[in-house]
């Protein structure tokens, strides 16, 4: 496409000039020379090829053509003036908007407190929650449908910056009476004689306990798979089976029925990863989250390292 060499410099005199119906007043207002404002005017009548203002000893009064690019003038020019003090909001933290990707049990558990404290300290920004299955949250990211992702650590991808948060650690979940959380320690060959439970694959807590099984040699059989959590709780509850759940995520169940151990020699951890677009520039509001978020999770469960 053809360039327009007519500059928002150009537009600003001309709408001085029709506003005021006066070079000299035009200047006075912009704060700049008589000569300088009628340059500015013939460049941009040279450019367009038509006079935008009738020019006597006593007036200037706007030509058909000159009304007819005033009135788009003024509207780009109103409509840049706006942009540009959104864009200062922004960079002030006063306004703006953060999509942020996460998994439903990190959103649940892990990033709530976060999210208040972010709210109270900056009222103006509107903070959006995208949580799916990982494999989703980070399409989001790499798609730019979120700023960034709080999610479970993916494959290495060299599309996407990992920072490694937290291990979250995954603890047993069993009914009172059930014999496997009598003792606060179990190894995974004692849980695999009994029926587990367990979320649809493509959940990462599945995927990682699938992987923690095969590492000790065992079979890993889930007698039922569901894709909610709180399904998952009730069945236990019910009796159904034991389960792993996020020890963060336990918390926010009524345990009275239940109770949990801890997996040895080592337990099982989910590592939870800051993820971004490699070289995507991340937005003022985007950029404080993260700054909240880092050293909070850091400081929170197991320690990444």
């Amino acid at each position: 496409m053809k360039a327009i060499n007519v500059g928002p410099r150009d537009l600003e005199a001309i709408l001085a000039v029709a506003d005021h119906g006066s070079f000299r007043a035009a200047a006075a207002q912009l704060g700049l020379s008589q000569p300088s404002v009628s340059a500015r005017v013939r460049h941009a009548e040279d450019i367009l090829g038509v006079k935008l203002f009738h020019r006597t000893t006593r007036r200037v009064t706007v030509t058909h053509h000159g009304e007819r690019l005033i009135a788009r003038a003024r509207a780009a020019m109103e409509e840049l003036r706006l942009l540009a003090r959104e864009f200062k909001d922004e960079a002030r933290l006063k306004r703006g908007l953060i999509a942020l990707g996460t998994t439903a049990s990190i959103a649940s558990a892990l990033l709530p407190s976060i999210v208040q404290r972010f709210r109270q300290r900056w009222p103006g920004i509107e903070l959006v929650l995208q949580d799916d299955l990982p494999a989703r949250a980070l399409d989001r990211v790499h798609l730019g449908e979120v700023d960034f992702a709080v999610m479970p650590a993916p494959a290495a991808d060299e599309r996407f910056d990992c920072e490694l948060l937290v291990l979250e650690e995954l603890v047993l979940l069993a009914r009172k009476d059930h014999p496997l959380v009598q003792a606060p320690i179990v190894t995974l060959a004692q849980t695999s004689k009994y029926p587990l439970l367990t979320l649809a694959p493509g959940a990462a807590t599945r995927d990682m306990l699938a992987r923690a099984y095969a590492a000790e040699g065992l079979p890993f059989q889930p007698s039922l798979q569901t894709h909610n959590a709180i399904s998952l709780f009730a069945l236990v509850k019910a009796g159904a089976g034991i389960s792993f759940m996020p020890a963060s995520l336990i918390a926010l169940f009524d345990m009275s029925a239940l109770k949990t151990a801890r997996v040895a020699p080592g337990g099982v951890h989910l590592p939870i990863s800051l993820v971004r677009a490699k070289g995507r520039a991340m937005q003022p509001a985007a950029q404080a989250l993260i700054e909240m978020l880092v050293p909070d999770l850091q400081g929170s469960g197991a320690r990444p390292g």
